[in-house]
């Protein structure tokens, strides 16, 4: 089981997530694997995403996964960044065999965001 924690106030932010890999057999069977995996990825200094789920996606782990469809966004919005990672991550899911209580992933991202320049920096998360 994966631990995220995320929680926004007016100023500051908190995230925290486990670095236990476990996986789970055809039989069901929870096998624990190493407990240094990478659950975060940082996005333009702005967003942390924490993952919990699948450790990999098309036998890409999905930190790096992430940040590979993290990193050709031009999108300046953060909702055209989630939108994207939303659309990534159906087609993605859509390709891969059915497997319902193992095909799962859950991302939360906690940030900063400003509707411009004059504008005061929030705080802002996403599920």
């Amino acid at each position: 089981m994966t631990l995220i924690l995320s929680f926004a106030a007016p100023s500051f932010l908190v995230q925290v997530s486990d670095t236990r890999l476990t996986i789970i057999d055809r039989r069901n069977r929870i096998s624990y694997i190493d407990d240094k995996t990478t659950k975060q990825t940082v996005f333009c200094n702005r967003m942390v995403f924490a993952y919990s789920g699948l450790a990999k996606i098309e036998s890409i782990k999905t930190d790096l996964w992430l940040t590979r469809n993290l990193s050709g966004i031009s999108a300046n919005s953060l909702s055209g960044v989630f939108n994207h990672i939303k659309d990534q991550a159906t087609e993605t899911f859509r390709k891969l065999p059915s497997r319902p209580t193992i095909n799962r992933l859950a991302i939360v991202g906690v940030g900063w965001t400003s509707s411009g320049p004059e504008s005061p920096v929030l705080p802002i998360m996403c599920r």
